[in-house]
């Protein structure tokens, strides 16, 4: 019943947001209808800053307008289309190596995963996002499995926040944020990717370890529509002997597959839908130990994931708007033996996340001086399984944050913003931060960034009743 109640809460709140959200879009609109306005860019820092013949980076990142890189008080690493080419990368970790402040090392949970860090944080203190959306997979607090499963087929950049992006996006967010941003359909075209790599070493430990196949389709626009489609297989193969007490990789395959359509209501506003689906199938095997009779055994994997979204986003004269309802729904079971009370190995294990999330970002200019940005955000999620004490619970949380993008003068651009976040029972949190940007002269400029930050713990911190540790336990028993 407090379950049902509290998406019930939920869904009251996220009707009061759409109507709000309406009725905010409805006033900016009639606002920019009545006057006679020309058009004014959103970010006048990149205006400010470009000099002759210069293309500016731009960076939607760092402070959720669109910036040139090189103004934006944050730093910021922009990974393009040709780079991710040249490097050959087919999926985010080959993506990140090599950038400054990223370190890339294995998860320890996850034998041969790798999870990334920024600036010495930890894997769950750094927000990975697709097209600004948050992803639902493992409810771990770490991006290990997502780093392996995020293809380079569709990717038209990475940008790489450094430094705590509380302010704009929340808890998660502490040591840095990673935006992967897709690709969008510019002609008729079909693209086929392959990927064959080997390993050298003796024994297992050599060899065919992976090799991946996928595909790029877009659609030009026709009328108003305008599509992408990418679909692939990633394949892992076991390279590491069993030896005592040791983890070989875990090694199987997965079948990603992406949908994104674009509908040009007009000129200035669009609809976005995208539909994502991911199979995957893992094994791990494991030498055998006192918990199982010292037996060698294999633990499986078997996960699937559904994602859809929806957003509608338009600028008119001084608004630049978007609000955008997604939802995603990740099964997975497991297959991890241990002697029970018969001398049986088994141990069958499950786990169902879900959340359903609202979100919606105004900006307006003011002035040739002020740009205003204020947004909201709020949030359903589930987690149900085996490994919490009475298998199911829900989280239910919201925030607001705005922020001033503000040029004094020609040679300084000053941005304070906030965020007040909710998260769960926790106590309200409220994060501010200050950057600025000097412009001392054409091609030199000093930045600086204070922000707080702080970590709300994830949900399988909190209600995870597993007890792991340096020695052998069977779900919190010592063996």
């Amino acid at each position: 019943m407090k379950n049902k109640a509290q998406k019930n809460l939920w869904r009251k709140r996220l009707y009061v947001s759409l109507l709000l959200s309406g009725l905010t879009a409805m006033t900016v609109l009639s606002m920019a209808s009545a006057e006679e306005v020309s058009e004014v860019e959103a970010a006048p820092a990149v205006e400010a800053s470009t000099e002759e013949g210069d293309t500016p980076e731009i960076v939607v990142s760092a402070t959720r307008t669109e910036m040139a890189v090189k103004d934006a008080p944050a730093s910021v690493t922009i990974i393009t289309r040709r780079e991710l080419e040249q490097k050959n990368a087919n999926n985010l970790v080959d993506a990140l190596r090599e950038v400054p402040g990223v370190d890339m090392r294995p998860s320890g949970s996850m034998a041969m995963d790798d999870q990334v860090r920024i600036r010495g944080s930890y894997g769950n203190h750094v927000l990975l996002l697709i097209d600004g959306k948050r992803v639902t997979g493992e409810n771990s607090s770490q991006n290990a499995r997502e780093l392996e499963r995020l293809r380079m087929d569709n990717v038209e950049r990475v940008e790489v926040i450094k430094g705590a992006g509380a302010t704009l996006y929340g808890s998660d967010a502490i040591g840095g944020v990673i935006n992967v941003i897709t690709r969008k359909s510019e002609k008729d075209s079909i693209e086929v990717y392959a990927d064959y790599r080997t390993l050298e070493g003796t024994g297992e430990a050599s060899g065919d370890y992976k090799n991946n196949i996928g595909m790029f389709v877009q659609g030009k626009k026709r009328g108003s529509f305008r599509w992408t489609l990418n679909a692939g297989r990633n394949y892992i193969n076991k390279v590491a002997p069993y030896t005592s007490y040791r983890t070989a990789n875990s090694y199987g395959e997965a079948w990603p597959i992406n949908f994104k359509g674009i509908w040009d209501i007009n000129e200035n506003q669009s609809l976005t839908l995208d539909l994502g689906f991911l199979k995957e199938s893992l094994t791990s095997g494991t030498a055998g130990t006192a918990a199982t009779a010292f037996r060698d055994y294999d633990s499986t994997w078997d996960s699937k994931r559904y994602d859809w979204a929806i957003d509608w986003s338009g600028k008119k004269n001084q608004a630049d708007w978007m609000l955008r309802y997604y939802a995603s729904r990740y099964d997975k079971d497991y297959a991890t033996p241990f002697i029970d009370g018969s001398g049986n190995m088994t141990d069958p294990d499950w786990a169902e996340n879900s959340s359903d999330v609202l979100e919606g970002r105004l900006s307006y200019t003011l002035s040739d001086k002020h740009l205003l940005t204020a947004g909201f955000e709020t949030s359903y999620k589930t987690v149900e399984g085996s490994r919490l004490a009475d298998e199911g619970k829900n989280e239910d949380s919201y925030s607001l944050y705005v922020q001033n993008e503000w040029m004094p003068s020609k040679k300084w651009l000053v941005i304070p913003g906030g965020r007040f976040d909710k998260v769960g029972d926790f106590k309200e949190q409220f994060t501010p931060s200050l950057g600025a940007t000097y412009f001392y002269q054409p091609g030199l400029r000093f930045k600086a960034t204070i922000a707080q930050g702080y970590r709300a713990p994830s949900m399988s911190q909190r209600y995870n009743d597993w007890i792991m540790g340096g020695m052998i336990w069977q779900r919190g028993i010592l063996i």
